[in-house]
């Protein structure tokens, strides 16, 4: 959560830059597809941020800083995808724990209970 506030206006700026590139290729076909490396994202944020999209369509974007192997923050970009990341094995009460943080942020965590 500290990483997340802390460097606040990259992850948004990668959220951006995600949302651009996908506009900019009409992914309305079902077949449309790329990855977090395609869309040219500064590699130094990349890599510190551990950006990956789980999916174009509904857009989902997790993000797993460096300093934490046991948290991981999922943008969500609609309803659709809220709803998507809920399906998620990840998101095992037994196992995982998420965290609405603030509209379309979730916090993911490893549950030590």
């Amino acid at each position: 959560m500290a990483s997340f506030l802390q460097e606040r206006d990259k992850y948004d700026m990668v959220v951006e830059e995600v949302q651009a590139y996908r506009d900019n290729l009409d992914c309305s076909e079902p077949e449309c597809s790329f990855s977090s490396l395609d869309v040219g994202i500064d590699e130094e944020i990349h890599s510190s941020l551990g950006v990956g999209i789980f999916s174009i369509e509904p857009l989902v974007i997790q993000f797993q800083p460096v300093d934490s192997i046991y948290a991981k923050i999922w943008y969500a970009e609609t309803q659709e995808a809220e709803d998507y990341l809920n399906a998620l094995p990840e998101v095992n009460p037994s196992a995982y724990t998420m965290y609405e943080m603030e509209e379309q942020w979730f916090l993911v965590r490893l549950d030590w209970n």
